[in-house]
Protein backbone atom coordinates (compact mmCIF):
# COMPACT_ATOMS: atom_id res chain seq x y z
CA UNK A 1 0.00 0.00 0.00
CA UNK A 2 1.67 3.28 -1.05
CA UNK A 3 2.09 6.06 1.46
CA UNK A 4 2.74 9.69 0.53
CA UNK A 5 4.35 12.31 2.75
CA UNK A 6 5.29 15.91 2.00
CA UNK A 7 7.64 18.09 4.05
CA UNK A 8 9.39 21.41 3.67
CA UNK A 9 12.69 21.36 5.54
CA UNK A 10 15.54 23.77 6.07
CA UNK A 11 18.81 23.09 4.24
CA UNK A 12 20.76 20.23 5.76
CA UNK A 13 21.45 16.52 5.61
CA UNK A 14 18.53 14.19 6.19
CA UNK A 15 18.18 10.42 6.42
CA UNK A 16 15.21 8.45 5.19
CA UNK A 17 14.33 5.11 6.68
CA UNK A 18 11.58 2.99 5.25
CA UNK A 19 10.17 0.08 7.17
CA UNK A 20 7.16 -1.73 8.47
CA UNK A 21 5.17 -0.23 11.37
CA UNK A 22 5.58 -3.41 13.39
CA UNK A 23 9.00 -4.90 13.96
CA UNK A 24 8.52 -8.64 14.33
CA UNK A 25 11.65 -10.39 13.15
CA UNK A 26 13.52 -8.63 10.38
CA UNK A 27 12.28 -4.98 10.30
CA UNK A 28 12.78 -4.82 6.53
CA UNK A 29 10.65 -7.87 5.90
CA UNK A 30 11.61 -11.17 4.40
CA UNK A 31 11.87 -9.81 0.86
CA UNK A 32 13.17 -6.27 1.56
CA UNK A 33 10.74 -4.97 -1.04
CA UNK A 34 10.31 -1.41 0.19
CA UNK A 35 10.65 1.32 -2.41
CA UNK A 36 11.28 4.96 -1.53
CA UNK A 37 11.15 7.79 -4.02
CA UNK A 38 12.34 11.28 -3.13
CA UNK A 39 11.57 14.37 -5.13
CA UNK A 40 13.29 17.67 -4.38
CA UNK A 41 11.86 20.94 -5.56
CA UNK A 42 13.52 24.29 -5.28
CA UNK A 43 11.76 26.33 -2.66
CA UNK A 44 12.65 29.29 -0.53
CA UNK A 45 12.35 29.23 3.25
CA UNK A 46 12.33 32.55 5.09
CA UNK A 47 15.41 32.98 7.24
CA UNK A 48 16.96 35.57 9.54
CA UNK A 49 20.35 37.27 9.56
CA UNK A 50 21.47 37.96 13.12
CA UNK A 51 23.75 40.92 13.84
CA UNK A 52 25.75 41.68 16.97
CA UNK A 53 27.08 45.23 17.15
CA UNK A 54 26.26 45.74 13.44
CA UNK A 55 28.25 42.68 12.34
CA UNK A 56 26.42 39.64 10.98
CA UNK A 57 27.17 36.63 13.21
CA UNK A 58 24.76 33.98 11.96
CA UNK A 59 22.01 32.99 9.54
CA UNK A 60 19.08 31.36 11.31
CA UNK A 61 16.15 29.27 10.14
CA UNK A 62 14.87 29.05 13.72
CA UNK A 63 13.64 31.88 15.90
CA UNK A 64 16.18 31.50 18.69
CA UNK A 65 19.95 31.70 19.10
CA UNK A 66 22.28 31.10 22.03
CA UNK A 67 25.33 33.35 21.77
CA UNK A 68 28.34 31.81 23.49
CA UNK A 69 30.98 34.07 21.97
CA UNK A 70 30.66 36.92 24.48
CA UNK A 71 32.84 38.38 27.21
CA UNK A 72 31.60 38.77 30.78
CA UNK A 73 30.61 42.32 31.66
CA UNK A 74 30.55 43.54 28.03
CA UNK A 75 27.39 45.02 26.48
CA UNK A 76 26.26 43.72 23.11
CA UNK A 77 23.53 45.00 20.81
CA UNK A 78 21.65 42.57 18.56
CA UNK A 79 19.42 43.19 15.57
CA UNK A 80 17.66 40.89 13.13
CA UNK A 81 17.07 41.06 9.40
CA UNK A 82 14.33 38.82 8.01
CA UNK A 83 14.87 37.62 4.44
CA UNK A 84 11.44 37.05 2.90
CA UNK A 85 12.37 36.18 -0.68
CA UNK A 86 15.64 35.29 -2.40
CA UNK A 87 17.71 38.30 -3.44
CA UNK A 88 14.90 40.63 -2.42
CA UNK A 89 12.70 42.00 0.26
CA UNK A 90 14.66 42.07 3.47
CA UNK A 91 12.98 43.48 6.54
CA UNK A 92 15.23 45.05 9.15
CA UNK A 93 14.53 45.44 12.82
CA UNK A 94 15.40 49.09 13.34
CA UNK A 95 15.80 49.07 17.10
CA UNK A 96 18.52 46.77 18.37
CA UNK A 97 18.22 44.89 21.65
CA UNK A 98 21.18 45.53 23.95
CA UNK A 99 22.25 43.44 26.93
CA UNK A 100 25.25 42.84 29.16
CA UNK A 101 26.85 39.42 29.34
CA UNK A 102 26.58 38.17 32.89
CA UNK A 103 28.47 35.18 34.25
CA UNK A 104 26.76 31.81 34.08
CA UNK A 105 26.31 29.99 37.34
CA UNK A 106 26.15 26.22 37.42
CA UNK A 107 24.86 24.25 40.37
CA UNK A 108 25.07 20.54 40.87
Amino acid sequence: MPAVATATVIPGTYWLWVGNQTFDGNPCGAFNNYVAELTAEETFITYYNLYRDDEMINTLYKTYYYDEDVEQGETYCYSVEQVLFPRCCQRNVKYPLCSSANPAYYFS
